[in-house]
């Protein structure tokens, strides 16, 4: 029986130690010896952490690598205490464990741990592990629902939902692998993960902005006769106009400046509409309050405009 504590130490400690100690030297001029001293390693440990590097690239998910920097930055201004970094230490472990890259390692290592979640239970208050489960339970009801088939985009759909008042992406999870179709039926081939999907996650977080009681997001692809079925849903919606960011309006910068405009403007609404651009496929964004509902209302929506009920 190996518990994820063990991999930490193993694997992805040593790993956040050697970017640590990357930072420290490329982008604050620190030495090995003056790292050793603030990392409380030896010289030699920390030459064998930055000579592996490239071997540990694969824990470095952008999580990872913004907490590395962090370090990086209060260690430089000599701002990080023993009982701080302790902390923070603990802290990173744990939202690594709870669908983070230790728990992605855990489970690699352990193949029947695959519906495990007992990392969660209990051990944060932003319910982290529920989320999961919730997001879980969402992607089974709609690999049970091929009426929602048609409404995938080419690139695949996608469901987030993210903790209360969330800081950054790294507070939100969904599918890494998207949701495509797969013997004619939606299929999420990968499990829910924090950080699983930034495209969505910064939607989610630019409305959360506005609606802060809005803790999910369901993206599918547009189709003629959306508007109609909203309104006999009676939902809320509004259509975003990308807005040029240095003359384009082909990044997710312009949609993001779009989206931010039309909720200035606009009640609460429940579907944002983006009739895309050449070589971008027209989308809709669905809210709810968790994914669950997202996935019940998408399903709805997905019935009565494909099926014309």
């Amino acid at each position: 029986m190996r518990p994820p504590c063990e991999i930490m130490v193993v694997k992805l400690l040593p790993a956040l130690r050697a970017l640590i100690s990357h930072y420290l030297i490329h982008d604050y001029g620190f030495t090995q010896n003056k790292v050793a001293q603030a990392l409380g390693v030896t010289q030699a440990s920390v030459s064998r952490g930055l000579s592996q590097l490239k071997r540990f690239e694969k824990y470095y998910t952008p999580s990872v690598d913004r907490t590395a920097r962090a370090f990086a930055q209060q260690l430089s201004q000599d701002r990080l205490g023993l009982e701080e970094g302790i902390a923070a230490l603990c802290t990173f472990c744990t939202n690594q464990k709870i669908g983070g890259i230790l728990c992605q390692l855990h489970r690699e290592d352990n193949p029947d741990l695959a519906e495990c979640f007992v990392c969660g239970e209990g051990i944060t208050s932003d319910n982290r592990a529920e989320i999961l489960r919730n997001l879980s339970r969402s992607a089974e009801l709609l690999s049970n629902t091929k009426e929602f088939t048609p409404l995938i985009p080419q690139v695949g759909s996608q469901l987030v939902m993210s903790i209360s008042n969330p800081k950054d992406l790294d507070d939100v999870a969904g599918f890494p692998s998207r949701i495509v179709s797969h013997h004619k039926r939606p299929h999420a081939f990968t499990r829910p993960e924090f950080r699983g999907s930034d495209h969505l996650s910064h939607v989610l977080l630019i409305v959360q902005q506005h609606a802060p009681d809005v803790e999910a997001a369901l993206v599918f692809r547009y189709l003629e006769g959306l508007e109609a079925v909203l309104e006999k849903l009676r939902l809320r919606f509004a259509e975003v106009r990308r807005q040029p960011i240095e003359g384009q309006k082909d990044t997710d910068e312009a949609l993001h400046a779009g989206i931010d405009l039309v909720l200035k403007d606009e009640k609460p609404i429940d579907v944002l509409i983006d009739k895309g651009l050449i070589g971008i496929e027209p989308v809709a964004y669905l809210f709810a309050t968790d994914a669950e509902k997202a996935t019940e209302l998408s399903i709805e929506i997905a019935q009565k405009l494909v099926y014309k009920e």
